[in-house]
């Protein structure tokens, strides 16, 4: 049998090696250049190489807050679906969001008036929209929650008081205070997620609260057990809408009453939300704040199912108390003999700024202690 040549077989060698080694480097330059391509798109490149463990900055975060865009004109475009609402319509469907239109009452001569408050560009109770489009430089702070947070009982909001309470003694780390309020009757967890992915996430907020509680339970009893055990304890009355949208108006057939499926579950669940909504405010960079709203404890009898709902409902807040007690942080204004009420769950006008200050030693403290920062993917005012 011939012999091979050594020296041929060496040159070949040689040449298959330095062919690989071009092959590695240009693949090493393709991946550089792709990466850095990706780095300049605006979110999607970057979670795909995230995603395939390719991104090993430090800074692999959602792009920064908008400039805004001053070109908008609010007045000029004004929100398609508030257009032409009937009259005694309060609760105002709204894409992405379910629902808005902030309201409240008074007595009259006549009986309970509702009305809307003086809400803003997507229903909610803020005195200036732009902050949605034109985010400033301060300290940010995003509020959600139901119809307490919203304020249906009170004059001047808890978000209010607590941006009055925090700017009063010089704002937070040397930048002034802006409170936006997310809060909306009869929201629950479910919804206060939705809200600040759709109209806050991109502000990079510095502390998201939620104040809540009450809903997630007493809409909780009343759903369809596959609802409930996903934490999607839905607004009652919502069960009549498809008649309207379908075309087959019919009088509404939405009461409250115990549906027995999953109930026990419903504290469990309520805190996994909780957790969900932490990930997502602190993957913004944001700090979470959950709070257990406060109560009547005392149970009025009205000869209706609803005595059988606020009874569940009491006693699953025993669990949400425990609950709460065991995570660092989370402000319970259950019980509290300084906290009166109007009605079952809505807290008096002087209960708000007392709610309020609570929230306002809470961020001071933990701005002082270090747990509290500045989000770092928004540019602050020092």
């Amino acid at each position: 049998m011939a012999q091979r040549d050594p020296a041929r077989r060496h040159r070949a060698t040689a040449i298959l090696g330095w062919a690989l080694i071009v092959l590695a480097v240009l693949g090493a330059a393709e991946l550089l250049g792709g990466y850095l391509l990706y780095r300049h798109l605006p979110g999607s490149g970057l979670a795909i190489l995230h995603a395939l463990g390719l991104d090993r900055s430090t800074d692999a975060a959602p792009p920064p807050a908008p400039a805004g865009d001053e070109t908008l004109d609010l007045t000029a475009e004004p929100n398609p679906f508030f257009r032409d609402v009937p009259d005694g319509v309060l609760v105002l469907y709204h894409p992405f969001l379910d629902y808005v239109g902030v309201y409240s009452d008074e007595p009259t001569a006549a009986g309970t008036r509702f009305f809307h408050t003086d809400n803003d560009y997507f229903g909610f109770r803020n005195p200036d929209s732009r902050l949605y489009f034109a985010p400033d430089d301060g300290f940010l702070i995003v509020l959600t929650g139901g119809s307490e947070a919203a304020g249906y009982s009170h004059p001047v909001t808890i978000a209010a008081y607590l941006e009055d309470d925090l700017n009063d003694s010089g704002g937070i780390d040397g930048c002034p205070v802006r409170v936006l309020n997310l809060s909306m009757n009869s929201y629950v967890l479910a919804n206060e997620i939705q809200s600040f992915v759709h109209l806050a996430y991109a502000l990079r907020p510095d502390v998201v609260i939620s104040h809540s509680g009450w809903n997630d339970l007493i809409y909780g009893v009343i759903a369809p057990g596959p609802f409930k055990v996903l934490g999607l304890n839905y607004f009652g009355p919502m069960v009549d809408w498809p008649n309207n949208l379908y075309g087959r108006p019919k009088p509404q057939s939405f009461r409250f009453a115990v549906h027995e499926s999953q109930n026990d579950r419903l504290p469990e669940v309520f805190f996994a939300m909780i957790d969900k909504y932490r990930d997502i405010v602190t993957a913004n960079g944001a700090y979470f704040l959950p709070g257990l709203q406060g109560y009547r404890t005392a149970l009025e009898a009205t000869g209706t199912p609803m005595d059988e709902v606020h009874a569940r409902v009491h006693a699953y807040y025993a669990d949400l108390k425990r609950g709460a007690a065991r995570i660092p942080g989370y402000a319970d204004f259950t019980g509290r003999a300084d906290i009166g009420f109007v009605d079952t769950v809505h807290s008096t006008p002087d209960s708000a700024p007392l709610i309020a200050r609570t929230y306002a030693a809470r961020i001071r403290a933990g701005t002082a202690d270090g747990t509290i920062r500045l989000n770092p993917h928004r540019v602050h005012c020092r």
